[in-house]
This record gives structure tokens, sequence and C-alpha cells, in this order.
């Protein structure tokens, strides 16, 4: 992937690789266990359905490289779980033909206490997760999730990505008031996402984006109104802006800040007095994570009554 620097594999250790002796040889207290946490999501006909996982998983690699660069500290990487909650298809609501498959929110929570019981149970102290999948009620089952882990097991767990740097080392250049005036609320598959992705996994786009027609979301109200077109492609803004210099810039910002900020939540800074992205009060976004509870409920009482008719406990 262009970008990725070369891990220190002496230091670096993908948990699925490992043999009992390697695991159990791990310093508890100075190995980090990284979490990348993406989903299955529609992301238009330009970008894959594991755009998230990929990105996050760049990241992972450049915290890794950032982490072990420290005295005596391993990395531990978990497999990329395509876990999310959520879909573009909540908005409208629309059916699932687009490609998204998403978890209910409490299939996730319950999934990733699942998987941190195990880390806790075998001695692990840190844990860094990299979700960033948009809608504020995903984040907030793996926010959970962690505190679950910090209460239980008295070690850390923090969302790098759902925690707002307090004072992040690198910015984003500024893109111009025309780009942004096309691009209009971007968060999913228009420029910005398709920048990352060309940065990231040129490979793994389809070409044609730079003939994208825009569809322009200038208010959070629009996320709910747009999907219902008939005609919706899948992806909000204007991926034919889309560049390369742009993706490099944001994500490499995006590492720095990341892996910063996991330097300092090492030496002792209280993530715990930080803002969190799940915390935002927007009307628009509550409406949009009711839109995303509903629809779970219904897949809930679906399995629920097939459970029921077919004595499944």
């Amino acid at each position: 992937m262009l970008g990725t620097p070369n891990l220190a594999w002496s230091q670096v250790f993908q948990i699925g690789e490992m043999n009992k002796q390697e695991f159990q040889a791990l310093d508890r207290d100075r190995t980090a266990v990284l979490m990348p946490i993406g989903v299955i999501e529609e992301h238009g006909p330009y970008l894959p359905l594991l755009t998230d996982s990929y990105l996050v998983e760049w990241l992972v690699d450049r915290t890794a490289n950032a982490i072990t660069a420290q005295e005596g500290w391993t990395v531990v990487i978990m497999p990329s779980l395509p876990i999310g909650v959520g879909a573009p298809e909540d908005f409208g609501p629309r059916t699932r033909d687009f490609g998204s498959f998403p978890l209910r929110p409490a299939t996730k929570r319950a999934v990733l206490m699942d998987l941190v019981s195990g880390l806790g149970e075998a001695g692990f102290r840190w844990i860094f997760a990299f979700d960033g999948h948009g809608p504020m009620i995903n984040k907030r089952m793996t926010d959970e999730a962690s505190v679950y882990f910090e209460d239980v097991y008295g070690g850390t767990m923090v969302n790098l990505i759902g925690v707002i740097h307090p004072d992040p080392p690198a910015n984003n250049r500024p893109l111009s008031d025309s780009v942004w005036k096309e691009e209009g609320l971007s968060v999913h598959a228009g420029l910005i996402e398709t920048s990352w992705m060309i940065y990231v996994r040129p490979d793994l786009i389809d070409s044609d984006y730079v003939n994208a027609s825009a569809v322009t979301a200038n208010t959070w109200d629009d996320y709910e109104t747009l999907p219902n077109e008939e005609d919706w492609p899948g992806y909000f803004g204007s991926p034919r802006l889309a560049r390369a210099d742009i993706g490099a810039d944001r994500m490499e910002a995006w590492a720095s800040n990341a892996s910063d900020l996991a330097l300092r939540i090492i030496d002792g800074l209280d993530h715990r007095e930080l803002s969190r992205h799940a915390d935002g009060q927007n009307p628009a976004i509550q409406r949009i994570d009711g839109l995303i509870s509903d629809h779970a409920s219904r897949i809930r009482e679906r399995q629920k009554e097939w459970m029921q008719a077919n004595d499944v406990q």
C-alpha cells in the first residue's frame, strides 16, 4: 500500500500468526493490542464494500510503527473486524441490495465485550481500537465495550478514532470554497473518502469516479431525504473531485494524530477526560441513530420469532 512503512517484524505480531509460546511470552504491561474495526457497507459504484476496513487497517499499521519505536514496546494486531453498526440504506430507508451488512448495536457490543474479555483474562493491559465507521451509535458500542474492559479488567482501552485529540500535531491543508460547495457535508464515499482510498488502495477504485455526478448534502437533514431518491447512487458529495494528494495529506495527518494520541495515553494522558464523537448532540444525527435502531429492532424481533418457533435457546 502506498505510504505504508515496513513494520519492525520483531516487535509487531499478527495475532492469528502467533503460536502459544509466542503469545505467552508477550510482556502484558508493555504490549499494545491494536484492533481495526470496519464494516461491510456500500460505498457507491466506485469504492469497495470494505472501504472503512482498509482505511483503519492502514492506520493500525502506522500506529504500530509509532508504538514499537518506543523502547521495550510490542504490538499485537487483531484481525480486522467488519462489525459496524448502521448503513446509508437505513437513512432512506432502503432495502439491503446495495451491499451493506451491518450488525445490530447489541450484537456489536457483545462481540467486542467477548473479545476484550479474552484479552483481559489473558492479562493484557492496553487495547487501542480503530473504529472509524460513521454513525454515533456505532462508536458508542465501541466506547461501551472499552469502559467494560477498563472497569472489569483494570486496563486501558480507547477508540483512537472515537475521541477528539486535545492538541493534534498535524492538520489538513484547506480545500477551496468551491470544492466544499460541491462536496457539501462529506461523510460517505465522496471527495474525502475517495481521496483516502486513492492513496491507500488505488487498485480497488473504479476509475470512472472521475465522471461521477455530485450528490451534495448541504444539511444533515439531507441524509434522510437524498437516499429516498430512486436514482441515488449510494454516495454523498462529489467523488470526481478526489485526488491522491488530498488523500495523502489527510491520511498522513490522521495517522500522525492517532499515533501521537496513543503514545500520550501510554505516557499517562487520561483519555476519559477527552471529548468523544459519540457524545454529539446534533438532532439530525440522533434521528439517523434512531433509524438505525429501528431497523435493528425489526431484525431482532424477526430473529426472536424464529428462535421461539424453533425452540432455539
